[in-house]
């Protein structure tokens, strides 16, 4: 998914703390607090790893800390520049606090980073998207497909974008597509099975408000099965 290999814990950051594997188990089973306090020793121990930062950064998120978030995450993208993860996180926090500028700039730098990648225009397209120029943002998000036709975030927006152009045709082969990625996200089965009806495509549209019924149950799409 990512430019670089995830980076990996020195000798030396694992004399300091528990394993950086085993940080990342605890934020994955949920017990964020055990997670907080073994990265402030680790941090008060003098450790530096891009992966605690990242970690850190996570969980400043779920407390909705953004400025700590964006420390954190700053912090990763020192520590492993090529290392495109953290700088994605950065970018998402920067879009939170309207600071648009430093978002683009981030994706600018992943852009020049990995030039053969979606994420710099995906990110900058979208971001056009949200500022009203969706002529740019239709050129980078076409972009970003050149580069992948398979990446879920930019098939996603893009389908957006043809939405917003009445390009019914376009959109459904957009979600079409973005699905093979992502097949469980209930709100485009919906929205596959809105397209079917509209076109009286009744057993099409049946079959998407079921699936979308079955991965995400909502009174909205029980009226449409």
């Amino acid at each position: 998914l990512f430019a670089e290999n995830t980076p990996q814990p020195t000798a030396n950051d694992l004399e300091k703390s528990r394993s950086i594997d085993q940080l990342e188990a605890l934020v994955e089973e949920g017990r964020d607090g055990e997670a907080r306090r073994q990265l402030a020793a680790y941090f008060a121990d003098g450790g530096t790893h891009p992966r605690a930062h990242l970690l850190a950064g996570r969980l400043a998120l779920g407390e909705s800390d953004d400025q700590s978030a964006i420390d954190h995450f700053s912090q990763a993208v020192a520590g492993s520049p090529r290392w495109i993860e953290p700088r994605l996180e950065l970018a998402q926090c920067y879009v939170r606090l309207d600071r648009h500028a430093a978002a683009e700039n981030v994706y600018q730098d992943i852009d020049h980073l990995l030039p053969d990648t979606p994420w710099g225009p995906w990110g900058m397209g979208v971001l056009a998207w949200q500022r009203g120029d969706s002529e740019r943002g239709l050129r980078l998000l076409d972009e970003a497909l050149r580069r992948d036709p398979t990446h879920a975030p930019s098939l996603r927006a893009r389908a957006g974008l043809a939405h917003i152009g009445n390009d019914a045709e376009r959109e459904r082969d957009l979600l079409e597509r973005y699905l093979v990625q992502r097949p469980y996200d209930a709100e485009v089965h919906v929205r596959l099975g809105d397209l079917a009806l509209s076109n009286q495509h009744l057993v099409d549209a049946e079959r998407y408000f079921l699936n979308g019924w079955e991965r995400a149950p909502q009174p909205a799409t029980a009226r449409r099965h």
